[in-house]
């Protein structure tokens, strides 16, 4: 346990921090298993979504939120050697969309009037910067918020690569799986032959 969480743990009830060690143990549990869908995998997820749901409740505070929110991060990216950004884009990222689609669950805005003010403004600003096209950007010298920008593309494009492997490895394992029951011979002549096949899509290249 981290020092950081050892903090937060004087804000929570016993109950509220096992119930985090429990969303913690299940996450790094999805981690350990290959990106691809399992009904294992998908237990393992809801499982994580119902119990972040629970522990926030119906109507939680910006001050719960985040207590949550840190105590999972912390743990996590401990463990796992993970930074907070990628834990954020990602895991979170994943927890709090379904959040919202399945409990209308979203970040409470902070009551303090200066971070509502510093908020508003960031927001504006992003939204200033989205109509600027990449020639804009240059133009005006915002070379960082250009880098952000082609930073994300390239994220995006990589998880359209990593989601199309995955959904292809789950069709084409089903699909083998059905061959195996319905075309026996063919199947073992398949399995029998893929070095074979391999070496004859190598010299294609």
């Amino acid at each position: 346990m981290s020092k950081e969480n050892n903090v937060i743990e004087l804000e929570l009830s016993k109950a509220q921090v096992e119930n985090l060690d429990n969303v913690v143990s299940a996450i790094e549990s999805v981690l350990d298993m290959d990106n691809i869908y399992t009904k294992d995998r998908a237990k393992l997820v809801d499982f994580v979504v119902v119990k972040v749901a629970d522990l926030l409740g119906v109507e939680p505070s910006f001050k719960l939120w985040g207590l949550v929110h840190d105590y999972i991060q912390s743990a996590i990216c401990k463990a796992r050697g993970m930074n907070d950004e990628s834990f954020n884009n990602n895991i979170w990222l994943m927890i709090t969309k379904r959040l919202e689609s399945e409990y209308a669950l979203v970040k409470p805005t902070s009551a303090n009037p200066e971070t509502i003010k510093r908020q508003a403004q960031r927001k504006a600003k992003e939204a200033e910067m989205a109509k600027l096209t990449d020639k804009q950007l240059k133009e005006k010298g915002f070379l960082v918020e250009l880098a952000k920008r082609e930073e994300k593309r390239l994220e995006n494009a990589e998880a359209l690569v990593k989601k199309a492997k995955a959904d292809f490895a789950t069709k084409f394992t089903a699909k083998m799986k059905d061959l195996a029951k319905t075309e026996y011979d063919f199947a073992m002549f398949i399995d029998k032959n893929l070095a074979q096949f391999k070496k004859e899509f190598e010299a294609q290249k």
